[in-house]
């Protein structure tokens, strides 16, 4: 067996999927973000899996990513929410790749492409209601939807916008639905097919009001929420192992690793693990902290190398030995090593964390589904 691994559990993703379907309507859609490897997961097993739930709209930041898709599921709805090259335009209107827009040139030229490939650009508009990082700025609009109302080969698909902190400003995510219903609900009137989006994982529990007829949840189909709440029970998908390559002594007052930033106060029992920073394993701005050994808390000491890493097992009974399963993200909330907990340690978010974990390096292998 290839380590490290990340084993994910399909029951759970079924179980979060489900607790979303429950805090929406009936009418609303949904679209699964996949994006980043579907947020370390592995893109291609997640998004197979959800379709087998009835998912058939997806969400991704690279062309790229929706090409992949579309290879796997014909049928897929697939809107790339990150504005793509130019020279990439071709590709996504023949794949039939729905593509973000928030300017007038990009509009004109799908429309372009579309009319000489005698086929329909599909496009969604952006509108930065507070973000500040893409989209069109709310006094652009209109231009915008004058310019594409003769743009007789482009579909207007969606109009959506993204928050910039629904997990807990409300003030600032009121103001930011507030500029987006003044602005979306008239290019309904004019295009009653559009579909209006704004809320992604926070904003589908905490607002049901930006809900509209699609919500984007990402980080909660994973098992994770930015904000704490009893009623959310999402499950947690993956876990990450590693096993122990060595153990061995070493004597009080001798350094451990590179450059020699710790040394040892007393004599240790260190076990060297086969993961290191290649693989995922954080050690700026702050060092991963501690690992799980048979549910013992086992503390990371000296410098994270790039293949492998060191911890101090000294204090667990009876020593580990070498190939004993090491876990370094564990799939209950209340762990010492949950995500979110070993987010929290290395000053960095969840989602960090998780696309952190390569996709060549880490071995995925997925439980209670199908992914084929």
């Amino acid at each position: 067996m290839t380590f490290p691994k990340a084993v994910i559990n399909l029951r759970y993703l079924t179980h979060n999927l489900r607790q979303i379907k429950k805090a929406i309507s009936q009418q609303t859609k949904i679209m699964a973000v996949v994006k980043a490897n579907a947020y370390g997961h592995g893109l291609l097993p997640i998004t197979r899996h959800l379709h087998h739930q009835g998912i058939n709209y997806f969400g991704v930041a690279r062309l790229e990513e929706a090409l992949a898709i579309r290879r796997l599921i014909k049928d897929a709805t697939i809107l790339v929410l990150s504005p793509i090259p130019e020279e990439n335009f071709p590709d996504a209107v023949k794949e039939r790749i729905s593509l973000t827009v928030s300017d007038q040139l990009a509009l004109k030229q799908l429309n372009n492409i579309a009319r000489r490939a005698k086929t329909k650009a599909l496009v969604h508009l952006k509108i930065d209601t507070g973000l500040h990082r893409s989209g069109l700025a709310p006094d652009e609009v209109t231009g915008f939807i004058k310019v594409i109302t003769n743009q007789k080969n482009v579909i207007l698909e969606g109009v959506f916008t993204h928050f910039a902190n629904a997990d807990s400003d409300n003030r600032f995510t009121q103001k930011q639905l507030g500029l987006f219903r003044e602005i979306a609900l008239p290019i309904k009137r004019l295009f009653p097919h559009t579909l209006l989006h704004t809320a992604a994982s926070s904003a589908i529990f905490r607002f049901k009001e930006s809900h509209f007829d699609l919500v984007r949840p990402g980080l909660a189909l994973y098992g994770h929420i930015s904000f704490t709440s009893p009623k959310i029970n999402l499950k947690p998908i993956l876990a990450l192992t590693t096993r122990i390559s060595r153990i061995h002594r070493v004597q009080k007052n001798e350094t451990i690793g590179y450059d020699r930033t710790y040394t040892t106060k007393r004599k240790l029992t260190v076990a060297t693990l086969m993961m290191g920073y290649a693989d995922g394993l954080r050690r700026a701005p702050l060092s991963w902290p501690q690992v799980l050994i048979r549910n013992k808390s086992a503390p990371i000491v000296g410098r994270i190398s790039m293949d492998q890493s060191v911890v101090d097992v000294s204090r667990i009974k009876p020593t580990p030995s070498a190939k004993s399963t090491v876990l370094l993200l564990d799939d209950r909330s209340d762990s010492l090593c949950s995500l979110e907990a070993i987010a929290k340690k290395i000053g960095t978010s969840p989602y960090e964390v998780l696309v952190d974990l390569s996709e060549n390096r880490v071995h995925r292998i997925y439980i209670h589904g199908k992914v084929n």
